[in-house]
């Protein structure tokens, strides 16, 4: 069903800057807001959104997703639009004086998932009720992940 293979999409785009911490550990983690730091000294992103991070996500999820049967466009598009989410999750819990690496649950999902769930909905992948509900299994799976990641030492967090 196109549900499961979305959310499992979505899931592997998600992990896959943390598993390239934990495979590469320090080693081209370069900040992708260069650490820029806004007016009131706090940073536009945080050290924890690399380059290498944005990068991968959008180079696996085109790939992951083409193997699953998306054109390589709609893996790459997904892929982009998960990542911004994810940048925009970031700078909100900056503005919010959140520490990079600290969890703020719902927040630090819902823009990842739902901005690709919404391109899946507008090009006919997904009804708008399965949109919402990928987006619920999305949020409760990616939470219970981030809890269980809280016991793995990733090079170069907190």
């Amino acid at each position: 069903m196109i549900f499961f293979k979305i959310v499992v999409f979505l899931l592997v785009v998600n992990m896959t800057p943390a598993l390239l911490a934990m495979v590469l550990g320090d080693r081209g983690n370069l900040p992708l807001d260069l650490n820029l730091a806004l007016g009131n000294g706090r940073p536009l992103f945080g050290h924890h959104k690399t380059i290498r991070g944005f990068l991968g996500a959008i180079t696996a999820g085109s790939f992951v997703g083409f193997f699953m049967g998306f054109p390589f466009w709609v893996g790459f598009t997904a892929s982009f639009l998960s990542m911004i989410g994810d940048l925009l999750s970031s700078m909100v819990k900056r503005r919010l004086n959140i520490p990079p690496g600290e969890p703020l649950m719902v927040l630090d999902q819902f823009f990842e998932a739902s901005m690709p769930l919404g391109f899946f909905y507008k090009t006919g992948y997904l009804s708008f009720p399965l949109t919402l509900v990928a987006l619920f299994f999305f949020v409760v799976i990616a939470n219970a992940g981030s809890a269980l990641s809280e016991n793995i030492q990733v090079p170069g967090s907190k």
